[in-house]
């Protein structure tokens, strides 16, 4: 039985089994490229940070030597005060599988943490987190 091949150009003949080769290696060496980027901004209060408070002990100067300036400070009446301190992170992921997929994601997470005090002592706090995506 003669070969196919026979009625292809001699350029042809070669490259007809290299792309048949590269087609089923193919898959198994796809390009994939992935890149995360993430960024900070405000003044993020760690959870080590909120379990060291102690209602009726913690002071506001202890908390502002320790944290920093909030980013609002609100006289709610009286003696009683309440610190803000916002943060955002910023998640952006890119990936890429050659001639297959392509997507990028952007993730925005805030974060708020409320310090209320009374008389310069820690009352109570909380925090209130949300959460943004974009693709």
């Amino acid at each position: 039985m003669k070969s196919v091949l026979r009625f292809f150009s001699p350029r042809l003949r070669f490259a007809l089994p290299v792309m048949a080769g590269l087609l089923l290696l193919g898959p198994g060496c796809a390009v994939i490229q992935s890149h995360e980027e993430v960024r900070y901004s405000g003044r993020s209060v760690e959870s080590s940070t909120l379990d060291r408070l102690q209602p009726g002990k913690t002071t506001e100067a202890w908390l502002r030597a320790t944290l920093g300036e909030p980013s609002r400070v609100e006289d709610v009446g009286g003696k009683t005060r309440i610190l803000s301190y916002d943060s955002t992170k910023i998640k952006k992921v890119d990936a890429k599988l050659l001639f297959v997929f392509d997507t990028s994601s952007h993730v925005e997470l805030d974060q708020t943490v409320f310090i209320e005090f009374e008389d310069g002592v820690l009352v109570r706090y909380w925090k209130k987190s949300g959460h943004e995506q974009h693709s």
